[in-house]
């Protein structure tokens, strides 16, 4: 399964933290199956904190309860 996660900053592998607090669903680390809201919320963070829009391509699998970064 292809998930998305977009930010400010280039993300070069999960750091919780570095997660912020103020999140719909508290601290953790948000992906999304959709590009559009991936980019929205990279935007959406870079409005906030500056920086440039980055989507990061993750690749999880289920049965191997693993996700695995995608450059």
């Amino acid at each position: 399964m292809r998930l998305l996660h977009g930010s400010n900053v280039e993300i070069n592998e999960i750091n919780l933290t570095k997660c912020h607090g103020h999140n719909d669903f508290g601290k953790g680390f948000y992906l999304t199956p959709s590009w559009q809201r991936a980019w929205e919320m990279g935007n959406r963070a870079k409005n906030k904190r500056g920086g440039n829009v980055w989507v990061t391509v993750f690749i999880f699998n289920p049965s191997l309860h693993s996700i695995l970064l995608l450059y």
